[in-house]
């Protein structure tokens, strides 16, 4: 399965993160995590444990290693969380800054979906057409 790399960038500040797009959602590490919500290591596995004890999510399928490259081109394999965790995590520590991330990222998915379906559309429009033109002849 192909990982793209993306880069988002917070609007009220400077930090600007490698967002990994794997298996139709985004994914993090638990560094970028700490960047984007400005919060400890260890605050995030308290959560999570928080999370895994009172089942509210499932912390273990919400958790994948993945190879990635990044934008400078640097590949690694590292150990990521997939949006679910990302956002409930950031709506327990920094819930504005998770809402930010949200947004963000309902506007690539919307704008992927869109993209996605002009290509598909032009493929279809076009067979139709050559359909038409041979049908016609």
């Amino acid at each position: 399965m192909n990982t793209q790399t993306l880069s988002y960038q917070s609007q009220k500040d400077e930090k600007e993160l490698n967002v990994y797009y794997h298996g139709n959602t985004f994914w993090l590490t638990l560094n970028s995590m700490t960047e984007l919500f400005n919060c400890s290591a260890s605050k995030i596995y308290l959560t999570l444990k928080e999370m895994e004890k009172c089942n509210s999510l499932n912390t273990i399928a919400s958790n994948k290693h993945l190879e990635v490259t990044s934008i400078s081109g640097n590949k690694s394999i590292g150990n990521f969380y997939n949006l679910d965790i990302i956002m409930a995590i950031g709506y327990r520590l920094n819930p504005k800054e998770a809402t930010e991330f949200r947004l963000w990222s309902l506007f690539m998915i919307k704008n992927y979906i869109l993209q996605r379906a002009k290509v598909e559309y032009g493929i279809v429009g076009s067979l139709k057409k050559g359909f038409s033109r041979l049908l016609s002849a």
